[in-house]
Order: C-alpha cells, then sequence, then structure tokens
C-alpha cells in the first residue's frame, strides 16, 4: 500500500509505504518519508489503531478493515436489519468508465463535486454529512473483534458486513471500558458486467467517513481531487520499482 500527502501544505510529500506478506506469520514492513528530514525511515508497523497523520482514521481502517485479522479475537454476534450509506447513482446503474492510453480504465465520478455537505452550497447540516449519499435497509452479519494487545487503542471493533455483497458498512470502535469512542462509515456500491468473466465495482463518488464520537468532528477521505476528469483509475499497469521504499524520496517537495 501506497499513500502521498499532496494537501494541506505542511503534509505535503509526505509518504508511507507498506508491505503485508501472503504468509499470516510475517509482519507487515512500513516506511515512511517526511520531507523535513529528508530521509526515508523504517516505522514500527505495531502501531495502525492511532489516527493517520493526525485524522480521526487509522491505517487500520483501510477501505473498511485493514487490520490482520491474526490479531483480534473474533466472533458473530449477530445477523440484523439495518441501514447503510449506498452511491443511489450506482445502484441505479447510471456509473460509468472510460479506457485509459496506456491501459486499464477511470471511473467517471459524476458525483463528486458533492460527495459531502461542506461541497454543498448553502447546506445547513454538519460540514461531514454524506450528501451525495442514499440509504438503503440491509441485511447484515455484525462481528466482534477483541485486540490480542492491551496496548491497541480501541478494545473492541464491531464489523458491519452487508450478507449479499460482503461490503463493509459500519466499523465500530469501542474503548476497553466499552464506551464508543468512533464510527468507520462505507459507502456501498452496486457492480456492473466488465466481460464475461468479471464484473466492475462502478461508483459515482467515494467516501469513507470516520465520526470521532467524544470530540463530535469527523474525518472524510477517498474524495477524487477537483477539476471536470478527476482521476479514479484501475488496473492501470505499473512498474514493480514504483513500490520500492528506497525511491520514497521522489515524492518530496
Amino acid at each position: 500500500f501506497l499513500a502521498v500527502s499532496v494537501t494541506p501544505n505542511d503534509l505535503q510529500g509526505t509518504a508511507a509505504l507498506g508491505y503485508r506478506f501472503k504468509d499470516p506469520t510475517k509482519r507487515d514492513l512500513s516506511w515512511a518519508y517526511v520531507p523535513a528530514l529528508r530521509r526515508v525511515r523504517a516505522i514500527s508497523p505495531a502501531n495502525r489503531s492511532d489516527g493517520f497523520l493526525g485524522s480521526d482514521q487509522s491505517q487500520d481502517d483501510g477501505f473498511f478493515f485493514d487490520g490482520k485479522p491474526e490479531d483480534f479475537d473474533w466472533k458473530i454476534v449477530g445477523h440484523k436489519d439495518g441501514l447503510r450509506f449506498v452511491d443511489a447513482d450506482s445502484v441505479a446503474g447510471n456509473s460509468q468508465r472510460k479506457p485509459l492510453p496506456g491501459g486499464g480504465w477511470r471511473s467517471i465520478f459524476s458525483n463528486n463535486d458533492r460527495t459531502i455537505g461542506y461541497m454543498v452550497k448553502d447546506w445547513k447540516g454538519v460540514p461531514w454529512a454524506p450528501a451525495a449519499a442514499g440509504l438503503a435497509k440491509r441485511k447484515f452479519w455484525v462481528l466482534e473483534g477483541v485486540p490480542k494487545d492491551r496496548y491497541y487503542l480501541y478494545g473492541k471493533l464491531e464489523l458491519w458486513i452487508d450478507d449479499q455483497t460482503w461490503q463493509g458498512a459500519w466499523n465500530r470502535k469501542f474503548s476497553w471500558r466499552g464506551e464508543l469512542l468512533n464510527v468507520y462509515e462505507v459507502t456501498g456500491y452496486a457492480t456492473a458486467p466488465f466481460n464475461e468473466h468479471e464484473r466492475w465495482w462502478g461508483a459515482t463518488f467515494a467516501l469513507q467517513l470516520s465520526e470521532n464520537i467524544k470530540a463530535d468532528r469527523a474525518t472524510a477521505s477517498g474524495m477524487n481531487g477537483p477539476g471536470a476528469d478527476p482521476p479514479n483509475d484501475r488496473r492501470i499497469p505499473l512498474d514493480p520499482d514504483f513500490f520500492d521504499y528506497q525511491t520514497l524520496n521522489r515524492f518530496g517537495k
């Protein structure tokens, strides 16, 4: 996994790279490049529950849950109805894509400019509200995960997973005393035909939202950059050297 910060200015050029192995007994490897230090440094892969770059989202969040399953004790605690955020235009079959000259394709994010509240003129609600999303009633499997590491920031995770699409919807995080601290909300999308063997995950916007319950604030991610044709590309050919930790400084300012 490779992430590069482009805004705000004080984080521009910060890059993080992580390797995860198929062998569940091997720990992740992680590196970071910080422009102020002008050095690539190995970082501990153990501390993945703290806020990433000061946000309310952690490295263990990913697109829903990106922790190592082996680091938790799991059990199923429910199978119940609930509501989730969905991309209504995707569900209606209105998602589109276009081929890229070098290979792969780009999703056309027609709702990118109104993903969350602050983007909408005269919005009256909280600025992080999912403005472009709809609500859908779904059936969920509810899983509970307790970290084996007592130094993990949260004492329990509660994952709500759609029992038909297997897409995650809610990642609820509790303190070691059982208080709800954070809710990670992920938008659901429909799939569309890609070829005779595959379907593609069609979307008209992207949003992962992490609400900090105690601080009454939230971190939103996943939105594409501004402009008429923001990149959201899939299956583009990449040189393996692109993921070489020794070259992370190429992203620096």
